[in-house]
């Protein structure tokens, strides 16, 4: 995590236009910054970037193509799939204001994981509480 956000951004974006989507990117190597932390920057453009971050994370766990969030038994570093749920909530109204499009896509991920049969048993290490709340942002959507 030696790069700014910024920086990392950059890089991202020019995976995506090079590669033609958000999908099997390096989400634990190249990739592997605490975008939640920045749900609610005040740089409109750092905000966009790191909820679209969070919504690859979730296209990568949603396809299968991989699981880029930790669960409590991995021997390398990888995301924290609650810190990400915890500050998406906290931001939830000023994301959904903001930047609707984005906010929608990321309820849209969520609600297709929380139909899968296991969701909870792929995050062991997540809370009820904050899957209820996950649930309950989820459904706010029709």
């Amino acid at each position: 995590m030696d790069k700014t956000l910024e920086e990392t951004l950059r890089i991202l974006k020019e995976c995506i236009v090079r590669d033609g989507g958000i999908f099997d990117l390096g989400w634990c190597e190249e990739f592997l910054y605490p975008f939640y932390k920045h749900f609610d920057d005040k740089n409109r453009v750092l905000k966009a970037g790191s909820l679209i971050d969070f919504w690859g994370l979730l296209c990568e766990w949603e396809d299968g193509s991989g699981f880029p969030f930790y669960t409590g038994i991995e021997e390398f570093e990888c995301h924290h799939f609650d810190k990400y749920a915890k500050a998406f909530i906290r931001a939830k109204l000023k994301i959904k204001e903001e930047l609707p499009n984005i906010y929608f896509v990321i309820i849209e991920s969520l609600k297709l994981l929380d139909k899968r049969d296991g969701f909870e048993n792929e995050l062991p290490n997540l809370s009820s509480s904050l899957l209820n709340n996950i649930r309950e942002e989820s459904n706010t959507i029709a």
